[in-house]
């Protein structure tokens, strides 16, 4: 259903929108083409590649891909809105009035500035959010107690060892008491993505740094990926916890397995299992 969605979109800037341009010959079809092909681009990954998650592509070309892909879905609602406005216009005036071609190319160049906006701000390395939590009875020792949460890195060719080292550089910044790291670290095979994800040995932090794994996983060799992530100093909590303290106080981090990890095989998220033992004696 997915795929046939996204192809539908295709086919609709296609036929909808590119048809109702002044395009002749060649140009027309080419770019018919190009429109089709990006629309299924993730049906052609999971032939070509085995999964659309990882496609093992130059990085420029998923750059372009995902720039024309969030065009497509751009000029398909502006498309909406205009299909919407055409049938108010006849029910009432009975007459289909046909959108000028200036506002229709008006639409395709914001479409792609807007969609070459969106790509490289998700392209940078991204600014830390801060974000105070009030905890009642929360004794005196943790007050001020900084975790450095990092989620959905989604290393690939999309982002490589020179972002994963960036990225890096600007979480050891933040001189961080815990790290913890929410699941989808990586997008490809471990063989795929052994050196890009190698930077993420330098992460820093006083008490240590943790991983829970997300869906993505379990998609390429989830007892591989921990093994490496222990290899690299990130500590894998999955259906399991941590007891970590400063001073003379101390708290419980538990960390619980993905939703995927029952479709691959592997142990469900278990919470009753990730609190055993964790009120230990003298635990705050």
């Amino acid at each position: 259903m997915f795929h046939l969605a996204t192809m539908s979109l295709g086919l609709i800037v296609a036929f909808r929108f590119l048809g109702r341009l002044p395009i002749a010959g060649l140009a027309r079809y080419a770019l018919v083409t190009v429109v089709l092909l990006v629309s299924v681009h993730h049906l052609l990954s999971r032939i070509v590649f085995g999964t659309m998650f990882s496609p093992e592509m130059p990085r420029a070309v998923m750059i372009v891909v995902n720039w024309l892909f969030v065009s497509i879905l751009l000029i398909v609602l502006v498309q909406i809105a205009i299909e919407f406005y055409r049938l108010v216009r006849w029910l009432i005036e009975r007459r289909w009035v046909k959108p000028p071609v200036w506002m229709l190319c008006l639409v395709g160049i914001i479409a792609l500035a807007v969609s070459a906006f969106g790509v490289s701000q998700a392209l940078r390395v991204p600014s830390p959010k801060t974000v105070e939590i009030p905890i009642k009875g929360l004794p005196r020792d943790l007050d001020g107690f900084r975790i450095l949460q990092l989620t959905d890195l989604h290393i690939s060719r999309l982002f490589q060892a020179p972002w994963v080292t960036a990225m890096i550089e600007a979480a050891n910044s933040q001189d961080a008491d815990l790290i913890v790291i929410t699941g989808d670290l990586i997008d490809g095979t471990l063989a795929a993505r052994r050196e890009d994800v190698e930077p993420l040995k330098d992460l820093r932090s006083r008490s240590g740094v943790y991983v829970v794994p997300g869906n993505h996983e379990y998609y390429f060799g989830y007892p591989g990926w921990m093994q490496r992530f222990a290899e690299l100093g990130l500590r894998p909590l999955a259906n399991s916890h941590a007891v970590i303290g400063r001073a003379g106080s101390r708290f419980v981090l538990a960390g619980v397995t993905d939703l995927a990890a029952g479709v691959t095989g592997f142990p469900r998220p278990d919470i009753a299992k990730r609190r055993s033992r964790a009120h230990l004696p003298g635990h705050r």
